[in-house]
């Protein structure tokens, strides 16, 4: 089945502080099934994570690693977006100071101390955090909304890691916009923000700049792999390279070490297990579905030593903090409705979308999405073994 492809720019009047009212871009990307056709293919909104642009985590490459591509060939309308300060997204000029980048960062782009006081020792120009729930929240209204003048029917949406805390929050405020609900190894700290501090700490959230170098990203993916992630060779570097396409700045920044990601510091709130039991919509109104990998040590906290999950984590000493711990295999358990679906994916990690079994994860979302099911279960949890079974999880 082929299908055309487009990027757009949606316009957007920002809702942060740093950029407040001015016209910025929304990058979204289309893929249309059946270029010109109508009728009423279902309609699925991609939304990334933290760090890394929508079209790596969505987009892929080489067929294998494509799960928007994948979506559209089971005949699915495929949207993925990139949210302020990331991909091709509009940039708030905050962004380009270096000098707003967080101090403990500035290390990473020389691959050890910092040479010299100037950067490390001036104020930043911009003391607060850039992006937040409602910011968020506002950006993906734009783009549903955008969507919705083009095309009739509820949206499902997909939502990667920390995009957990954005799409999560649309389905509870707005489930007659949903159509359904995928998480792939969803951010979901139990004892994270209920509201919106009046005053976050400014050593968590007083700069609007975070730096992520090659070697800090790989020895988190390399800490799954440990745990029995499997994945390709020469993954990472292909996506290491398409991630610095999309930030140049980033890469000429940290040239020395290869380049860095520069993403937001973002501020979190109204999801975690207090906000989530309270609600009445979730696998109510909007079936969830939420699926992880066994490995993964993004989004299931771990002990250091040997990678077991720690069963009894103390709630953060800072109740400011979005989190970490997280714990996504207590979101299934918040969810108070019964049109809910949990399933753990033996020798997978956090970045499931660029492993060995990224078309399972492919053929799990389309299934979701297109027959409201997945290996037949609507409803449960359970987990996929090395042999491709479903074993069922108390």
């Amino acid at each position: 089945m082929g299908y055309a492809a487009r990027d757009w720019f949606i316009d957007h009047y920002s809702t942060l502080e740093a950029n407040r009212g001015q016209l910025v871009k929304l990058a979204v990307t289309e893929y249309d099934p059946r270029p010109g056709a109508t009728g009423d293919a279902p309609i699925v909104l991609m939304v990334g994570g933290r760090s890394v642009p929508a079209e790596e985590v969505f987009s892929g490459w080489g067929g294998t690693y494509q799960w928007a591509q994948s979506l559209t060939k089971s005949g699915i309308h495929v949207f993925f977006m990139d949210f302020q300060g990331l991909g091709d997204s509009t940039r708030p000029v905050v962004m380009d100071d270096v000098i707003n980048a967080d101090r403990t960062d500035l290390p990473k782009l020389y691959g050890g101390t910092i040479p010299g006081p100037p950067t490390s020792t001036l104020p930043y120009s911009y003391p607060h955090h850039l992006t937040d729930s409602s910011s968020e929240i506002a950006e993906l209204c734009t783009v549903l909304n955008w969507i919705a003048t083009r095309l009739a029917g509820p949206i499902h949406l997909v939502g990667y890691s920390g995009a957990s805390f954005i799409v999560g929050r649309c389905a509870m405020e707005w489930p007659e916009m949903v159509a359904s609900l995928f998480l792939c190894a969803p951010a979901f700290p139990p004892w994270g923000l209920s509201e919106k501090p009046a005053n976050p700490v400014p050593e968590l959230f007083g700069f609007p700049l975070k730096l992520q170098g090659k070697k800090e990203t790989l020895a988190a993916w390399n800490f799954d792999k440990r745990l029995g992630a499997e994945r390709e060779g020469y993954v990472e570097d292909m996506v290491w390279e398409r991630i610095l396409e999309h930030d140049p700045k980033g890469a000429e920044w940290g040239r020395q070490v290869g380049g860095v990601i520069r993403y937001p510091t973002r501020l979190w709130w109204g999801w975690n297990d207090a906000k989530v039991r309270a609600d009445s919509h979730l696998g109510n109104d909007v079936r969830v579905a939420i699926v992880y990998g066994t490995s993964d040590t993004q989004v299931i906290t771990r002990r250091p030593d040997d990678g077991k999950p720690v069963l009894d984590i103390d709630p953060s000493p800072r109740p400011e903090k979005s989190g970490p711990p997280f714990d996504c295999r207590r979101l299934y358990p918040a969810i108070q409705g019964g049109s809910k679906l949990e399933i753990s994916i033996d020798k997978t990690g956090h970045f499931m979308q660029w492993e060995k079994q990224a078309e399972v994860l492919h053929r799990y979302t389309a299934d979701w999405i297109t027959k409201k099911s997945i290996e037949n279960k609507t409803q449960g949890r359970y987990h996929r073994d090395s042999s491709g079974g479903l074993v069922s999880v108390p």
